[in-house]
Parts: C-alpha cells; structure tokens; sequence
C-alpha cells in the first residue's frame, strides 16, 4: 500500500515574491500607451482597410524612435552635464579631488552591474540631483559635484551602512537600466509626443488649406491659377523643371463632385467651411485628447511604478531592503535631495477638500511614489502591481481612447474595426498578468481574490459601457424632443466624416434608418452584449487561466521554465477567446452585420477549436510527467506555497520566485 505524499514544509520566515522575476507592471503600462499610440496606426494595415498603411506606420514609428534616440544627446546638452573624465567638455573643469570622487563612484557602478554594462558617470558643477537616463545603449547617470562628493565621503567611511546606503542609491539608478524601464518610459513618451505633435500639425495645416481653399474659390476652380502656382514653383526652384499641376483639378472634381461643384459658388462657403470643420475636428481631435490623456494618467503612473521596480532590483544587488530604505530617505529627505525649487502645491482654503485631493487626485499626477508607499512596497513586492481597482480604470481608459480615435473621420471610414475583439484581448491579458503575482503567493494572497476579480471585471465593463450609457438617453431625448431637427444635424455630422457636401443629399435619420433601428443596433445591442457577454466570458477565462497557473505552479521539475508555459497557457486561452467566443457571440447578437458565416469566419472558429483541443492534450501529457513532483523526483502533495522546501531533499520550491533581500 502506498504511503501518503508528505506535506511540503513552510520556512518560518515568510519569503518575499520576487517580482522581478515576473512580468513587469511598466511592461503593463507601456503596453495600454503603444496600444492607444499604435493600435489605430496598425489598425490600418488589417484587412479590408482603404488607407495606405506605410507612411502611417513608418511616420509613426521612426519620428519616435529617432526621438527616443536623440534624447541622451539633448539631455547632455540641457544640464550641461559632461563625462568626470572629459574636463573640457564640461561647465567648469573638475579638480582632482572632484575627479578621484567620480572614479570611486564609477568602480562601485562597475561592481554592481557585474557582467552588465555600467552607465557613465556625468557631471554637473552647479547643483543637480542624482538621476539616471539614456536609452538601452547609451547609459548615463548624472549628477552634481556636490552629491559626488557626498557620495564619495559616505563611501569612504568606516560604518558598513552608511557605504551600504550608497551602494543602494547607486543600485537604485543602475536598476532603471537592469530592468529597462528608462527605454519603456523615454519610447511611450516619444510616442506621445510624437501623436500630439503631429496631430496638432495636420489639424492646423487642415484647417489653414481649408481656409485658403474656400477663401480663393471659385479661383481655385480654374486652370489658370494651377499654371500661376507652377510658374511659382519653378521660381523657387530654378533650374529644375516646373512641376505639372493639371491632374490636381480632375482629381479634386473626381474625388469630391459635391463640393466641387459648391466651391463654384461663393454664397455656399459658410455651408463648406462648417462640413471642413467638422470633419477635421472630429479626425484629429481624438488623438490630441487621448494624447494628454496618457501624458496625465497613464505617463505619470509608469514614472511611479519603475521607482518601486529599481527599489526592488536595488535590494536584490545590494543584498538588504533596509540599505535601500536608508539609501531611500538619504537620496529623498537628506542632503542628497535635487536643489532644484519646489513645485507649487494646491492649495484653497477649504481644508476638506485640500485633504481629499491630496490623498486621491495629486498622487495620480505626481512623478514619483510616496515614500511609504515605496517602503511598503519593499515590504511587500506584489503590492508593486496596485489595487484591481486602478487596474481596472487603466484597462478600461485605455481601450475607450483607442475607440475614440477608431471612430473618428480620420479612421472610421478608411480603417477597418477590430470590433468587440479589442475589448476582450485588452482585458483578458491585462488581468491574467495582473493577477500572476497573485497565484504565485499561494495561500499568503494579500487580498480575497474572488470578489477582486469580480469587481475588476465589472469596474473594467462599466468603463466600456460608459459611451453607450451616455449615448442612450441622448438619443431618447433627441428623438423625443424635435426628432427630424435632430436626424439633420446627425446627417450633417455623417457627411461631414465622410467629407460629401450638397444641397440634395438623402435625408439618413428618420428616412433611411429609423430612431428605433438606430437605438437598437448602435446602442441597446452594443450595451447588452458588452454588459451580458463580456464580464460572463472575462470571468471563465479568467477563473480557468488562473486554475492551470496554479496547477502548473506544482511543476516543480520545470523551474523558472514554468513561464514559458504559462506564455503558451495564456495565448491558447486568447486565441480560444478571439477565435471562436467573439466570432460566435457577434453572429448571434449582430446578424445585420454577420448575416452569414463566410468560409473565413468558419475556418478560424474551426483553426480556433482545433488549438485549443490540442492545447489540452498537451496538457495532461506533461501534466502527467511534471505534476506535484520535485526536481528531485519526489512527490510533493498540495498546492504551491511560497518558501515551501521539498520533503525529501529539503530545497525551496521555486526558488527563483523568492527575492534574495
């Protein structure tokens, strides 16, 4: 008869998750700011779409990242900051003892990274404080002479912690680069800049071409004023051949004949002038919101989060979360601090509302985390990722922004829509990495789980419905109010995205498409299905991944091989998701737009079903050979616990999910 499976034992100090050996929460932040910046500019290159996706994709993509690349140099040059070692380049030269300081803190730097690159040390006569920058090849560490100094004082002291403390700082500024969140934070800022700028550009171009236009028309309509533009051109360009402007004229009557033929009458500008308006209003406008949107909110949080990620990764180089806590209150309260002017707080007289917004609204706006939040976090890692409740709005912003823009003019009619498929993916995978950390803890989860996730999913649908929950009474009152007054300012909006303008246009409200049709397909339908569908589908893929990481948490063989398990685990479960439950799902709930399923939505619910069926065989094949057994080969009952050792050789589990401070 066989003996039972001993139970794993427990080591009596609780261990620390080491999250850095999970993906990271910046990771996170910088996937919903690409996804909003890109998501539209990839959209482009999808099926069915009409516009010319390269210059989109490559404007988008190389402005950035020459952006991003040129940052280091700018940022050289701004703080006159200048290598210890490269005197002349410098503000003032550096003397030897300024000199010998920088090179002791430059061996510490060496020491730490190890077999990594060790960012340079810059200097700065007048005060600044310590802060690292560059990109992934350009590493710098910038500082003032007076903290080199210091620095250098401390480390040659004869008190361990006062030198450990330093270690620490130094540890700190070497850890942006270890976990490249200095990359993640300077590419998505590029990225929003890049999107407002632009964005900003094209709306000003827009509307000055569109001014000039209807201000030169009917002038604009005849052939001499393109043989006057070329005998312009060829003057600011002599020697070179005048360029040939007479396919502009048939193309702009090819393109738009309505507004063409507007254009012939100049008591038809105020009419052309409002469809321009509204029509480039409504292409560039969403992105430049959503812009400032992720610059406020979302920009600000990635800040925050890396100063909790190098404070971890600073207490694993340096052995001690207390030298960090040390190093922590020396670099922000002590002399180390950037003699830099204070900003100006909020501040009103009302003490109430001062205290509510300084404990909820400015910490959403500020650079870096609170110091007991980053003591707290050194404490207790997994706090790292926040609460499911601003995991939720980060998710949930996220996904309507990047709707926003998709049904703006610049988008709506040329790209094609991912539809319900966005909404699904955003939340699924955002919230499976969210609740990682969770499973990894074992019993010790800091938070119950069950009513987390519900509240995460629920708070992350009311998001999504948001739009339609205010469309829906809008649309009542129009149509209950002056309905065909109403129907024609919807028809102007219409045809103005479309850019068609025209005294006898087909009336579309009330006439083509009735209120209640209206109702029904673009907001009641959307509403129930987002509102019934998502949240029931989001909680079973959400309840089964986190079922099978917890099962393959007991494949103890594996060792840190367990995450690319569950990367396979987790993009079987998307595919399922976006394969066969949205495809089926929106056949039974929009059959105005899926009449039919074509071969092609047949072949992927099919490829969708076959994946996942062989998905599951894998899985109880290696489930079978990895399953509740040690790398030692014994058997180990129950499920994973964090610190848990081996009951027959005594090793920790999972070791590498254990920080070393």
């Amino acid at each position: 008869m066989s003996q039972p499976a001993e139970e794993p034992a427990i080591s009596e100090a609780l261990p620390k998750l080491n999250v850095l050996a999970l993906p990271s929460f910046t990771a996170i932040l910088f996937g919903l700011i690409a996804l909003v910046v890109l998501g539209a500019v990839f959209a482009s290159m999808l099926p069915g779409s009409q516009m010319w996706w390269p210059p989109m994709v490559l404007g988008f993509t190389l402005l950035s990242l020459r952006d991003y690349l040129r940052r280091p140099g700018v940022w050289l040059r701004r703080h006159r900051l200048a290598p210890f070692d490269a005197a002349s380049v410098a503000e003032e030269p550096a003397d030897t003892q300024t000199r010998q300081a920088a090179e002791s803190i430059q061996r510490e730097l060496i020491d730490l990274a190890g077999n990594s690159p060790s960012p340079l040390v810059t200097l700065r006569s007048a005060p600044l404080g310590i802060h690292a920058f560059g990109t992934g090849r350009q590493r710098y560490i910038g500082m003032g002479q007076k903290n080199v100094m210091a620095l250098s004082d401390r480390l040659q002291g004869a008190k361990h912690e006062r030198r450990l403390s330093v270690r620490a700082i130094l540890a700190h500024e070497l850890a942006h680069f270890l976990n490249r969140d200095l990359s993640m934070m300077w590419l998505s800022y590029s990225l929003l800049k890049m999107m407002i700028l632009v964005m900003l550009a094209n709306l000003w171009i827009s509307v000055g071409l569109s001014l000039f236009i209807i201000d030169v028309s009917p002038e604009v309509l005849q052939p001499a004023f393109w043989d006057q533009l070329e005998q312009f051109w060829a003057g600011l360009l002599p020697g070179l051949p005048a360029p040939d402007l007479d396919w502009v004229l048939p193309l702009l009557e090819q393109e738009n004949p309505a507004i063409f033929a507007r254009l012939a009458d100049p008591e038809q500008n105020p009419s052309i002038w409002a469809t321009f308006l509204l029509f480039h209003t409504s292409a560039y406008l969403p992105f430049i919101i959503s812009g400032f949107v992720l610059f406020g909110l979302f920009w600000r949080r990635l800040l925050r989060v890396r100063e909790l990620y190098a404070d971890a990764r600073a207490a694993a180089l340096v052995g001690s979360a207390k030298a960090v806590r040390a190093g922590l209150a020396l670099h922000t309260l002590g002399s180390l601090r950037p003699a830099t002017p204070n900003a100006k707080r909020f501040s009103f007289d009302w003490s109430r509302l001062k205290s509510i917004y300084q404990a909820f609204v400015a910490p959403q706006f500020a650079n870096h985390p609170d110091h007991q939040v980053r003591k707290d976090c050194l404490a207790s890692p997994h706090l790292v990722f926040g609460s499911w409740r601003s995991m939720a709005v980060s998710a949930g912003l996220a996904v309507v922004m990047l709707e926003l823009i998709l049904r703006g003019a610049l988008t709506a009619g040329l790209i094609y829509q991912p539809g319900a498929h966005l909404a699904f993916a955003a939340g699924f995978v955002v919230f499976s990495l969210w609740l990682l950390p969770q499973w990894c803890l074992g019993r010790r989860r800091g938070l119950r789980l069950r009513p987390a996730v519900l509240g995460l999913v629920l708070l992350y649908t009311a998001i999504k419905l948001t739009p339609y929950l205010i469309d829906l009474p809008a649309a009542l009152l129009a149509q209950a109010t002056n309905a065909e007054g109403w129907g024609a300012a919807i028809d102007l909006w219409i045809y103005a995205l479309a850019g068609v303008a025209g005294d006898d246009l087909p009336r579309l409200m009330g006439v083509e498409i009735t209120w209640g049709q209206f109702i029904l397909w673009h907001i009641l339908t959307p509403l129930v299905y987002f509102a019934v569908v998502m949240p029931a589908a989001l909680l079973s893929f959400l309840w089964l991944d986190g079922a099978l990481k917890r099962r393959i948490l007991t494949w103890y063989g594996l060792g840190s091989r367990v995450r690319r398990v569950w990367l396979a685990e987790t993009s079987v479960l998307l595919l399922g998701l976006l394969l066969v439950v949205v495809p089926v799902t929106s056949h039974i709930f929009f059959p105005w737009v899926y009449d039919t399923l074509t071969p092609k939505a047949i072949a992927g619910i099919g490829l969708g079903v076959i994946i996942l069926a062989v998905s599951a065989v894998a899985y109880f094949l290696a489930r079978g050979r990895w399953a509740g057994r040690c790398g030692c080969g014994a058997a180990v009952a129950g499920d994973f616990e964090l610190g848990a050792t081996c009951p027959k050789c005594g090793v920790r589990l999972h070791e590498w999910l254990i920080a070393s401070y």
